[in-house]
């Protein structure tokens, strides 16, 4: 295999760094990340390296929506947003945001364990994609301020899965997006939200290459959110395992 020349997009300790990446699949710092993020992708040579170096980035990718504090949320340049009972940050920068997040997990535990551990009942979708099936297992995250959020996972043969997480209906809900991210539809006769796109852990900024959907729709009382990765399951299928949640 021929060398890549990496001084056509960096320079000095830059190149030796992207070089060892390729040869070690070492996660890049993240000024590193964030260059890479920006360099434009016209040219063969760089459709094959960009790949390669985000594999080894893949990490550092915040494929989960910021769930932002009132207080980053007061430090944002931001547009406010409210889709039916779903409220949105939008803003082109989270500054420190997803750093700032603290959650407590716990162990898998089983559906009925995850039910008695909410002070909320959540409902589990009747539909399912071919190929996709859970362990009935889920896990209950606590967030920043005390509320708990249910996760259920759905995997096929390939390891491609698919998320589901709940939490109660409070109005401070709050969800924080990248510009131009987001569209509203309607689940059930009721406004839902589509988001595409992740937040970059490293860079603080909106990444609409991330391959990640979420739906985000909020019925009797709890805040669902289904989550696709690297596009494994399609719109229209997460629009059907939503609608199948009573």
């Amino acid at each position: 295999m021929s060398e890549i020349n990496f001084q056509d997009e960096f320079r000095g300790a830059d190149a030796g760094v992207a070089r060892q990446l390729l040869n070690l699949r070492q996660t890049p710092s993240a000024a590193l990340q964030c260059r890479v993020q920006a360099i434009p992708q016209q040219s063969a040579h760089r459709e094959r390296f960009v790949p390669r170096l985000a594999w080894a980035a893949v990490g550092l990718i915040l494929v989960a929506l910021a769930f932002a504090s009132p207080a980053v949320r007061a430090a944002l340049s931001k547009v406010e947003e409210v889709v039916g009972r779903i409220h949105l940050t939008v803003t082109d920068s989270v500054p420190g945001a997803p750093r700032e997040f603290t959650f407590t997990e716990t162990e898998w535990m089983s559906l009925g364990e995850a039910l008695a551990a909410v002070p909320f009942d959540f409902a589990m979708p009747t539909y399912v994609p071919d190929g996709f099936t859970t362990s009935g297992q889920a896990k209950v995250w606590t967030s920043y301020d005390g509320k708990e959020i249910v996760i259920i996972e759905w995997r096929d043969a390939k390891g491609h899965f698919f998320a589901l997480d709940a939490r109660e209906y409070y109005e401070g809900a709050h969800f924080t997006v990248g510009p131009d991210s987001s569209k509203t539809i309607l689940i059930n006769g009721q406004e839902a939200i589509v988001v595409s796109g992740g937040w970059n852990a490293s860079c603080d900024t909106w990444n609409d290459q991330a391959g990640t959907t979420a739906l985000i729709w909020e019925a009797n009382g709890v805040l669902y959110k289904l989550m696709t990765f690297r596009n494994a399951v399609s719109l229209t299928e997460l629009i059907a395992v939503a609608e199948s949640v009573h």
